[in-house]
């Protein structure tokens, strides 16, 4: 393969005692492939103390002209390089990213995790188990320093452990503050002033968590004991370097968020069974102000069907942004879709697992309701018992079908009402 003269924007950064500095700047090299042309870039930046970690829009300089159109920068580079000359490098320009031009699995790694059990009664095991074995490299393994730690503690020491946290909510903890005020565990309240006082029963505490506690195997435990937790998803865990004061300042303040009118609501991220979908439907700059992975390594989410586990990694170059998030559309459909979800979970639950129901009925009443518009969850369930007593998709009858696409500008409750008074005239004139 001949060589040819090159042109392609290299990506670069250059670490100071202040941090790190980003740049693009234009590079011009004699050539042969992609492969030569960022081994000659790499190589030559870092001789004048750069780092490359991105190369985009490399190719062939006549390529390049014809792709991108006349750049007189990249026309004065092309011509300047040969093969006693092969690199030239241009101006170096601030690069500060466009954060909507990142997705989330630029900077979220996701997990699903799965054949998680919690803990038993551990009856005669005198080392018992505070957490099950299979969640334990998600929570307590030890683990080594990455690069961030690595830049985030280069004045310190030694760089600190890893701690393991919870953030609990006390209205899904019955007595969770005198429990954690008998635990011997550090902990604190993520509300401050007058909230912590009059809400404290429904706050949400930051705690961390030892391995050996019983608390700890509170958490992860169903033993049929009133103490157990896990059946209450409680919160979510997070694993840090940070002290506990660093951690619970940097969680306050996102305690209230915006709605789309400017009034401010509280904001219960640590429900497990929620905050998953948030750090998914927010732009990357504001989740990674949420979850910064120079403070936060990793979080555990322990939900009513699932269980993930996800990390973070920083952009390069991505902008700080405030820690403002706001209620709109953006999240509050996929918000309202979880808890569909989730609701619908809790009915094949009651319905399937604990009352018997089939599962073919079960899906065919589901099938119906979403058919024929029916929103109220107290009138799904009752139209759920309803079936199950029959054994039969009452929603399914022919002698119903009128009555249903006639009542459907009703409410939920009288298109109930109405059903059964029809469902009984019906069964009446059959047995007479």
């Amino acid at each position: 393969m001949s060589y040819l003269a090159w042109v392609g924007q290299c990506f670069v950064k250059t670490v100071t005692p202040d941090g790190q500095n980003q740049c693009v700047v234009l590079v011009a090299i004699w050539a042969k492939d992609l492969e030569d042309y960022t081994e000659v870039a790499r190589e030559s930046l870092l001789n004048k103390g750069y780092i490359l970690y991105s190369v985009e829009n490399a190719m062939p300089a006549i390529q390049w002209l014809a792709q991108r159109g006349v750049n007189s920068a990249a026309i004065a580079l092309a011509r300047q390089i040969s093969s006693e000359h092969p690199v030239e490098i241009g101006e170096f320009k601030e690069y500060v990213p466009n954060p909507d031009d990142f997705d989330v699995d630029d900077w979220l790694t996701q997990h699903l995790l799965s054949d998680i059990s919690p803990l038993g009664l551990q009856e005669g095991v005198l080392d018992k188990l505070s957490v099950p074995e299979s969640l334990r490299p998600y929570l307590f393994a030890e683990m080594e320093a990455s690069f961030i730690d690595i830049m985030q503690y280069s004045k310190d020491e030694q760089i600190p452990p890893m701690r393991t946290y919870a953030i609990l909510d006390a209205a899904r903890v019955p007595l969770l503050l005198d429990r954690l005020e008998s635990s011997d565990l550090d902990y604190q309240c993520l509300f401050k002033g007058d909230a912590e006082q009059s809400l404290k029963s429904a706050a949400p505490y930051l705690v961390e968590l030892r391995e050996d506690n019983r608390f700890t195997r509170q958490l992860f435990s169903v033993t049929g004991m009133a103490s157990d937790l896990w059946d209450k998803y409680p919160g979510v865990y997070v694993r840090s370097r940070a002290l506990i004061d660093e951690l619970a300042n940097h969680f306050r303040r996102f305690t209230k968020v915006k709605n789309e009118e400017g009034k401010w609501l509280f904001f219960r991220f640590w429900e497990s069974n929620f905050f998953l979908i948030v750090l998914m439907h927010v732009s990357a700059a504001k989740g990674l102000a949420l979850m910064p992975p120079n403070l936060i390594s990793s979080m555990l989410c322990i939900s009513m069907d699932r269980i993930d586990f996800v990390t973070t990694q920083p952009i390069e170059g991505m902008p700080k942004m405030g820690c403002e998030l706001t209620f709109d559309r953006r999240l509050i459909d996929p918000l309202n879709r979880r808890s569909t979800e989730l609701f619908v979970f809790r009915l094949r639950q009651q319905f399937v697992e604990q009352e018997g129901m089939s599962v073919e009925l079960f899906e065919s009443v589901m099938s119906s309701i979403e058919k024929h518009q029916f929103q109220d969850r107290n009138t799904i369930r009752q139209l759920l018992s309803l079936c199950l007593s029959e054994n039969d998709n009452l929603l399914d009858r022919d002698e119903l079908a009128d009555e249903l696409e006639q009542s459907c500008i009703m409410p939920d409750s009288t298109r109930l009402n109405r059903l059964v008074n029809v469902a009984s005239l019906k069964l009446s004139s059959d047995t007479t």
